[in-house]
């Protein structure tokens, strides 16, 4: 059975490779394809378990997905910065911004 954190994931990663897909579909961009794909697929791996690894001398658990999420954030700060056009960017961020969050509150 889920759990609720590992819920919050799956909906991530789907909606991220949704929009990788619809990316490509709407406007040509392999790149969204690309990046949703190249970062779905070990976030995929690190909910099933096949991935664990843990940042070494952290404070807390700081594990693949919550690296993965902030090099996305960065990478969506960086697209909204050049486009200056909130849709799908700047959502992107604010996506994966609660999703991180969510994953340790929960």
């Amino acid at each position: 059975m889920l759990d609720r954190a590992e819920l919050v994931e799956w909906a991530y990663v789907i909606l991220l490779v949704f929009g990788g897909i619809m990316g490509m579909v709407k406007a040509g961009s392999k790149v969204s394809l690309f990046v949703a794909v190249g970062f779905g697929i070990p976030l995929i791996l690190s909910i099933i378990g096949v991935i664990d690894y843990t940042v070494p001398n952290t404070r807390g658990k700081i594990d693949l997905i919550d690296l993965l999420q902030i090099v996305l954030i960065l990478l969506f700060t960086l697209r909204l910065a050049k486009t200056k056009t909130f849709m799908p960017s700047g959502f992107m961020i604010l996506l994966t911004v609660l999703t991180l969050a969510l994953r340790h509150i929960l």
